[in-house]
């Protein structure tokens, strides 16, 4: 049987979570694109935000990756002047003078939780701390700043400072905002595209999504993290698993398309889809299960070279891997199965096809069939009962 290394590395260090929808992303004419940059002060920035001119989305919060520290040294920046990063901005085509935030989500949750920690709650405890330049203002929390007449030059100085901020208009398609994403994050830690797209299809659906992963879940353990994913990968892996099996019908390759039309199709009819996605997740659990198993966590959705099991996280072994054990049945005795299907695996890992199905160019309609047919004849053979076929 196969053996797992000792120790694996968290995904967090998978640099290339994103391709398969990048690879997507097409061309876009730039001839009308507008591109132009403002220096924002602070409380210009909190007030847009406050309005909502600046999209936020509430339900980010608890997807942050700073810690309060990291938090009060921005705000220690911005007092002493020290220039910060720039943020990036699309104007919202359906919403006029209304922005979504491209790069610099984390800074702005960060001014707007300070100044106002009630109706923006992303700080732990809204306190500066671990400050470098200005450890006299250790402790202190925005409201004493706001009514303390002798810090009247500290609040001045942080609401007045500049941001610099740029701002991308009349662009063509969602596709141009894809790739200025990309190219912000590639020499920084990768965020998932899924946050952008919950940011441009917006609607019940994508609130459903986030609240149901707010809160840990059985995709959390096998992706090996203790509860909401800062870079929505267990967002994404659950809309990929719901539009797959209510919409399969219509994947023609083009796998960033296909789940930004999911989104605005389950935000558009979300009444009439709640019914049925609330079961098909109820499934999706329900094969994490079987495959628990059967399987460490850790082993769900990995691969298996010259004998041993990858720690990196496949996406197209773990979508085959979903679809076909939430099909099996109550009866199946899946204790009595695991060496067998260890091994099955382990030979399916080494065909070449399959290999190339699940390494090269996975997202093609006849690549997701080869995938597909060879694990449907393993489950078969290991299970001995019958699966349905994806629609596609």
């Amino acid at each position: 049987m196969s053996t797992l290394a000792n120790e694996i590395p968290n995904d967090d260090s998978q640099q290339d979570w994103n391709q398969d929808i990048l690879e997507n992303v097409e061309s876009s004419t730039l001839t009308n694109l507008v591109v132009y940059s403002r220096d924002w002060t602070v409380e210009t920035i909190f007030n847009q935000i406050a309005q909502s001119n600046i999209d936020l989305n509430p339900r980010f919060q608890r997807r942050n990756a700073w810690n309060d520290e990291s938090r009060s040294r921005l705000i220690e920046s911005l007092i002493v002047g020290i220039p910060v990063p720039e943020v990036v901005f699309a104007e919202d085509s359906q919403k006029k003078k209304s922005f979504i935030v491209i790069d610099g989500k984390q800074r702005l949750l960060t001014i707007a939780g300070f100044i106002d920690p009630t109706r923006f709650p992303y700080w732990d405890n809204p306190k500066l701390q671990g400050l470098k330049m200005r450890p006299d203002l250790k402790g202190l929390i925005y409201a004493e700043i706001e009514n303390n007449t002798k810090l009247a030059d500290i609040r001045r100085e942080l609401l007045n400072a500049d941001i610099r901020c740029t701002i991308i208009s009349n662009y063509s398609s969602d596709d141009i905002l894809y790739d200025v994403f990309h190219r912000l994050n590639t020499s920084s830690v990768p965020l998932s595209t899924q946050e952008l797209r919950q940011a441009l299809n917006k609607g019940e659906f994508g609130a459903y999504l986030m609240e149901l992963t707010d809160t840990k879940q059985p995709i959390h353990v096998v992706l090996g993290i203790s509860g909401p994913d800062a870079r929505l990968r267990d967002s994404e892996l659950v809309l990929r698993n719901l539009a797959f099996s209510m919409f399969g019908e219509t994947y023609s390759g083009n796998l960033k398309k296909f789940l930004d039309d999911a989104m605005k199709r389950l935000n558009s009819g979300w009444p009439g889809f709640k019914q049925a996605v609330d079961a098909e997740y109820a499934k999706f659990n329900q094969g994490l299960a079987h495959l628990r198993d059967i399987l460490p966590a850790r082993r769900v959705g990995r691969k298996i070279t010259a004998g041993e099991w990858e720690w990196r996280f496949n996406k197209a072994v773990f979508e085959a891997e979903v679809h076909f054990f939430k099909q099996l049945e109550p009866s199946a005795n899946l204790g009595e199965c695991q060496v067998k299907f260890s091994d099955a695996f382990t030979k399916l890992c080494d065909d070449q096809e399959f290999r190339d199905s699940i390494e090269a160019t996975t997202k093609t309609v006849s690549q997701y069939r080869i995938r597909y047919s060879k694990f449907y004849s393993l489950m078969k053979n290991v299970f001995a009962q019958d699966f349905e076929m994806p629609k596609f």
